[in-house]
């Protein structure tokens, strides 16, 4: 796997991480209707995030895959 890759999951799950972390503590601290807006954004990016990642996992992991030798045709 190129290194791009590798360092682009690395970020990708950094800002998972970092968008959880805000989106918990923001939700505890904020008060009144601004609160529940800036949660629901940070909550948003989350779930987007999330969703890129696991959409990009799936697509690397595919290439990696390999058949069996038996089920090539030549």
């Amino acid at each position: 796997m190129p290194a791009w890759k590798v360092m682009l999951i690395g970020l990708l799950g950094m800002i998972c991480i970092a968008l959880t972390m805000a989106t918990i503590l923001v939700g505890l601290e904020a008060k009144g209707q601004q609160g529940w807006l800036v949660t629901g954004g940070l909550l948003a990016g989350t779930l987007i995030m999330g969703t890129l990642l696991v959409l990009f996992l799936r697509r690397a992991g595919a290439a990696l895959e390999t058949k069996p030798s038996w089920t090539r045709r030549s």
